[in-house]
């Protein structure tokens, strides 16, 4: 009896690798590009907050959105991150508030720090490298 421990198919072997290699190479580029910058609003530094970059086109960026706190009005992506054109979006911190105030029931907390506020270059293009992004933000459009 002829043991039979071969590939069926010699194409077998070689379909697999150009699959492997296509799925590979739609992934998108690598993440080679590192972000930081400051963030002001009129001139002075924006205390806290949270950035969020979202991917906007097709290429290699069309990984995940990705995120950072502002802190001091400066920010710093701690991974590195792909190249490719973003949608910067700012979330102000919510304020802060004492247990006292917090367990009254009639305490109207403060509206959040920044609110309403945008930046105001919102695309950014993130290039291979060190990526200096300096965000202005001022007061949002209103909504329709």
């Amino acid at each position: 009896m002829r043991s039979n421990s071969r590939i069926p198919c010699p194409c077998l072997a070689s379909m697999l690798f150009v699959t492997s290699a296509l799925l590979l190479a739609g992934c998108g580029g690598s993440a080679n590009a590192k972000v930081s910058g400051k963030i002001t609003t009129k001139g002075e530094a924006v205390k806290s907050g949270n950035l969020v970059f979202s991917p906007l086109d097709g290429g290699e960026s069309q990984g995940k959105p990705f995120s950072t706190k502002v802190d001091g009005g400066t920010f710093a992506v701690p991974d590195n991150v792909r190249s490719g054109k973003y949608r910067i979006t700012f979330t102000p911190s919510e304020p802060e508030i004492t247990e006292e105030q917090r367990s009254n029931p009639k305490f109207n907390p403060p509206p959040p720090p920044y609110a309403g506020m945008a930046p105001k270059d919102a695309q950014v293009d993130i290039k291979s490298g060190d990526n200096t992004i300096d965000v202005e933000l001022v007061s949002a459009p209103p909504r329709k």
